[in-house]
């Protein structure tokens, strides 16, 4: 950019806030605007301290109800037993080979498989 680029640009963004500023509301006159309204309009405390109160009323009430009422007695019981007994069909995939290494606690110090042996010593030599 040359020089007169930069006082073109300088001069574009003045004539901008001009415009933004000859187009803003007066501060002074919406301010008192506004306090003007706060005085005529009286603030209705003792109607919002009344709703406060009767809400917490309300909700004391809804807790006190639902934990009085006695909770509904369970229907007959299906035939097929209890949820206790109860065996999903995808069981079957969760008995793993060597099942015991998975539901036991090692003890520390002892091996725990058998060693197997290194792949290298099972290949024959090359002859």
């Amino acid at each position: 950019m040359t020089e007169d680029d930069d006082q073109d640009l300088r001069r574009r963004f003045l004539a901008m806030r001009e415009e933004d500023a000859r187009d803003a509301p007066d501060f002074e006159g919406l301010w008192r605007g506004v306090q003007a309204r706060r005085r005529r309009r009286p603030r209705p405390v003792l109607f919002w301290w009344t709703a406060a109160a009767a809400a917490c009323v309300l909700v004391f009430v809804l807790v006190l109800v639902r934990h009085v009422q006695p909770s509904p007695s369970p229907g007959p019981m299906l035939p097929g037993g209890s949820l206790g007994t109860w065996r999903g069909p995808t069981d079957f995939l969760l008995r793993t080979p060597a099942v015991e290494v998975l539901t036991t606690v090692p003890v520390l110090g002892a091996a725990a498989l058998p060693p197997r042996p290194s792949p290298t010593t099972e290949r024959s030599s090359p002859s």
